[in-house]
């Protein structure tokens, strides 16, 4: 709540700030009342500037991974990325360290071979150029919870991977317009 209130007051340019709460004005309050509890555990994130090194992505995947606990530090856990790097496999010759990253760290539900497929197919227009198939591979006669849910993530691979290729998809372009 503090944070949300801080952006909304824009904390540190004004000196005071409003926050407008359409219930419990009560808990806004209390909450902002409230000591903030001191941080006690950072997660690192995986640092992107690694891969301008001339350690091959392989590698510096691995040592990540290796990496010795630290008391009160965790890492981005980069196992996800590593199984997705192995699907893409071969890497196209031409693609860079930072494409083949951008690749493997769009969210896929590695324990979904149809999601996991997708994605590499999405991958190979990625590489070539193309653009990105859509994910129209679920029979919309006889829908289950479980179809519906497959093609929200499927949907969702497809937006990420679309912005990763710069790409607009023209058929919303044309509904929105």
């Amino acid at each position: 709540v503090k944070q949300i209130a801080g952006r909304a007051g824009r904390f540190g340019k004004y000196d005071v700030g409003y926050v407008l709460t359409m219930d419990t004005p009560e808990h806004i309050e209390y909450c902002l009342k409230e000591e903030t509890p001191p941080v006690t555990h950072l997660t690192i994130p995986f640092p992107q500037e690694a891969l301008s090194s001339d350690y091959s992505l392989q590698e510096l995947l691995d040592t990540w991974q290796e990496l010795p606990p630290v008391e009160g530090f965790s890492r981005e856990d980069m196992w996800e990325s590593m199984v997705l790097y192995e699907e893409m496999k071969p890497v196209p010759k031409k693609a860079t360290k930072e494409e083949v990253f951008s690749c493997i760290t769009c969210p896929v539900d590695v324990k979904s071979p149809e999601l996991v497929a997708y994605w590499k197919s999405c991958c190979q227009a990625f590489f070539r150029k193309e653009s990105m198939p859509h994910p129209d591979f679920i029979d919309e006669d006889e829908l289950t919870l479980e179809d519906c849910e497959l093609q929200y993530a499927a949907l969702d691979v497809y937006s990420r991977m679309l912005k990763r290729s710069g790409e607009k998809d023209e058929t919303m372009v044309e509904k929105l317009q």
